[in-house]
């Protein structure tokens, strides 16, 4: 992994809206990283928020506090943060965790933008503030040798604006689930004695989206012991440990990386 490379760059006729552009993972050790370029702009009165994670392969319990812990003082100031981009594996965590009805997401920036500015905004130009923002000796090495301005990008006005939501709405708690896994994987390994179901609780912390199908492909790579395992005994395993929920099983991993 490269940990995280962040782009920031600016639309719109004031400039009012910051597009943040994300390379990586957003975990516990790049989340401050984050935090803080969204944190600096919300210093500067700036509350519309696009963050771009089209390139991001992975973010963990820590790295979806970043967004949903800044959304009450930007809404409480007319603004907003949304998510573009996300891929498959991410948007499947964003659902699952139920962050969908807590922050709006988008596929692609210009609808995002068209959701800021309004169905008859343009976007002429972006205009880049900073260099990507880099964390570990391993990123420095593969730093790019050189900036490189964000391409302007065409709103289709198309595309119905939405109005950013007022000072009143109400920002949904977060959900409990992380809280109650720190429970399941405290008990967890006193329910595990069989050398399966420690074969599978290491795929769950690898693969945390993997459903019982795919867990049972995985037992069969050398990384988790090379042996095949029915389908059958794998759901028995997990229901043994009651992470026979997708859910469940997601938690688990994300508190354990914690």
């Amino acid at each position: 992994m490269i940990g995280i490379q962040i782009n920031v760059s600016y639309v719109g006729p004031n400039n009012e809206v910051v597009v943040i552009d994300v390379k990586g993972y957003i975990d516990t050790s790049t989340s401050p990283e984050a935090t803080k370029i969204i944190e600096e702009h919300l210093s500067l009165g700036k509350y519309k928020i696009i963050v771009n994670l089209e390139e991001v392969d992975y973010i963990s319990s820590a790295g979806w506090g970043v967004f949903v812990g800044e959304i009450k003082e930007i809404r409480e100031n007319n603004g907003d943060l949304v998510l573009v981009n996300m891929s498959s594996n991410v948007y499947n965590i964003f659902e699952l965790m139920e962050l969908s009805s807590i922050i709006k997401s988008f596929q692609g920036v210009n609808k995002a933008a068209v959701y800021f500015l309004g169905e008859e905004a343009e976007i002429e130009e972006a205009k880049e503030i900073g260099e990507e923002e880099e964390i570990g000796e391993e990123e420095k090495s593969k730093a790019r040798p050189s900036k490189q301005k964000v391409p302007a990008k065409n709103v289709n006005t198309g595309v119905k604006a939405e109005t950013p939501p007022s000072e009143a709405q109400k920002v949904a708690p977060f959900s409990p689930y992380i809280k109650e896994a720190e429970q399941v994987r405290d008990n967890l390994l006193s329910f595990t004695h069989t050398d399966l179901g420690k074969r599978i609780l290491k795929v769950i912390l690898e693969k945390p989206y993997f459903n019982v199908k795919d867990i049972a492909r995985a037992l069969r790579t050398t990384q988790f012991g090379g042996r095949r395992v029915m389908r059958i005994a794998v759901r028995r395993e997990l229901k043994y440990m009651d992470l026979i929920d997708k859910k469940k099983r997601y938690e688990f991993a994300m508190k354990s990386k914690e």
